[in-house]
């Protein structure tokens, strides 16, 4: 009966680490009211796990930052069979900080993307998103036509 009990208790899952989130930015869009959140995952030592996606209504998504790192990046969202947001870039272990480049599908019928970049940043324990131009990224909004996303204003622009 012990020997049983041990085999089940070892054959349980392994209990993930408490995983702790904090916001980057949120990003609207010119199609509907949702807002989605863009978080940083941190383990239990204060450092940068991975991402979190929470699309507005939907339970959060992460990305390891394996996945974010491979030469094709994470895809943060595919709509309609089509990829349409990638997150791709590497983070310095050393300071917990990268530059990371959203690629996004600019026209869906030529398959086309476009990407455009931000820092990941850190003060202190606080983590935050840095455009190109040195303007910290709090919101940004996903503008569309017809074929795809125009830009990722507050981020691109």
């Amino acid at each position: 009966m012990k020997a049983l009990l041990l085999l089940s208790l070892c054959s349980l899952p392994a209990l993930a680490a408490p995983k702790t989130v904090k916001p980057l930015f949120s990003m609207s869009n010119d199609r509907d009211a949702n807002v989605d959140k863009y978080e940083v995952e941190l383990g239990a030592d204060g450092n940068v796990t991975g991402f979190a996606v929470s699309p507005a209504g939907k339970p959060a998504q992460s990305f390891s930052l394996a996945s974010v790192a491979r030469p094709d990046g994470a895809v943060l969202i595919n709509s309609q069979g089509y990829d349409v947001l990638f997150l791709q870039g590497a983070l310095k272990k050393g300071t917990q900080e990268g530059i990371f480049h959203l690629k996004y599908l600019s026209n869906g019928l030529s398959r086309s993307y476009t990407t455009c970049d931000f820092e990941l940043k850190k003060k202190g324990d606080a983590y935050f998103a840095q455009s190109t131009s040195g303007q910290v990224i709090t919101k940004a909004k996903m503008t569309s036509w017809s074929l795809g996303i125009a830009s990722l204003v507050g981020i691109c622009k």
